[in-house]
């Protein structure tokens, strides 16, 4: 059987076709599409020389996850949560950088959700799961009315204790589903359905900003792959650096954060598995970010936690360093005169000024 692997990055796109006697036959590189980036994609795969009989799966690493937290291109969220818990993406975990432990004018940290757009339902569970208030549906209604008012896209539902008991979670889901079809939705239970709320909360806060790009791209992509003809099955790599189907994918965009650089880590421990090598070091530059990865004793290190846009995300994945500052990257000069680089990325149409495109930046 072969199959293509497809990995998206901010300014190009590169594939491979791999046969499982063969290895490697061939490869191929496209500029990355920035308003819809399965253009790229097929244009890699028809250089490959399509979707072919023989090709039974098409494996894809997507950056747009990624690249949407760097440059922070996400929808605006609402956020239902129990009555009373309004405020704890802003009372966090309390904790302060060391240097503005004593400023009591240190700016707060910007939020996933705007204060106004958090919304208070009544309702309540116990740690066990026992209902303590039934849910208040007449509060959902009004948060219909709200999101619908705002022109809100993306919804994440918080509400306490639901990994316990998800019931209440579930029916808010459905309410707002049957009033605002169009809308994505996403809730805790599903997503991180573990206790703490601070961590549970900023998890599905960001799988509810990511989800519109991410599902509008991942449909488009498989709508193409459907188009063409063929029977061969579309998977997307995720942070964790294994593969999920991209249904799944398009529902849990958190995990896909790493999905194109945690690729680049499992083939660095297939190289070294292949030269003998005991330790590596993998080094990943993109457009728009450089990613860091360390294989000792061939082993890819793991974590369930990262912080993501300054909050904590829990989410498996492979232990990666990311900074904004691939190799697409504006360089500017900031308000005080000091010279940045990043995280805005120029793409590849028209690209930074040296690509003679039109673009005038460097």
């Amino acid at each position: 059987m072969r199959r293509i692997g497809v990995d998206t990055g901010g300014t190009f796109t590169d594939g491979i076709l791999w046969d499982d006697e063969k290895g490697i036959i061939s490869s191929a590189k496209a500029s990355s599409v920035k308003r819809d980036p399965s253009e790229a994609v097929m244009s890699v795969v028809d250089k490959l020389g399509g979707l072919a009989e023989g090709v039974g799966h098409l494996v894809h690493g997507t950056t747009v996850a990624t690249n949407a937290t760097l440059e922070q291109t996400g929808e605006r969220v609402a956020l239902l949560c129990t009555s009373g818990f309004r405020d704890v993406l802003e009372i966090g975990r309390l904790a302060r950088a060391p240097d503005e432990l004593y400023d009591l004018q240190a700016p707060s940290q910007d939020c996933l959700v705007r204060r106004r757009d958090r919304l208070e339902v009544r309702e309540r569970m116990d740690y066990g799961g026992n209902v303590v208030e039934e849910l208040n549906e007449r509060d959902i209604l009004a948060a219909v009315a709200t999101i619908r008012d705002r022109n809100i896209q993306s919804v994440a539902i918080c509400f306490l204790h639901s990994y316990a008991n998800p019931s209440h979670e579930r029916r808010a889901r459905d309410l707002l589903q049957r009033a605002l079809p169009n809308i994505t939705i996403s809730i805790s239970s599903e997503i991180f359905p573990e206790f703490r709320e601070y961590e549970r909360s900023t998890t599905t806060a960001l799988n509810a900003y990511l989800t519109p790009a991410v599902e509008g791209y991942l449909h488009r992509l498989q709508e193409k792959v459907a188009a063409s003809g063929s029977p061969a099955q579309l998977w997307v790599m995720q942070s964790n650096g294994g593969v999920v189907a991209a249904d799944a994918a398009a529902r849990t965009p958190v995990t896909l954060l790493l999905s194109g650089p945690s690729g680049g880590v499992v083939a660095g421990r297939y190289l070294l598995e292949q030269t003998g090598v005991q330790n590596g070091i993998t080094l990943d530059m993109g457009g728009t970010s450089f990613d860091v990865g360390l294989l000792p004793d061939r082993i890819i290190p793991m974590t369930n936690e990262r912080e993501v846009m300054g909050v904590p995300v829990k989410a498996p994945s492979v232990d990666i360093l990311t900074i904004g500052a691939g190799g697409g990257s504006i360089g500017w000069v900031d308000g005080a005169g000091q010279f940045r680089v990043g995280p805005r990325s120029a793409g590849a149409d028209p690209g930074p000024a040296c690509y003679g495109r039109g673009g005038d930046e460097p």
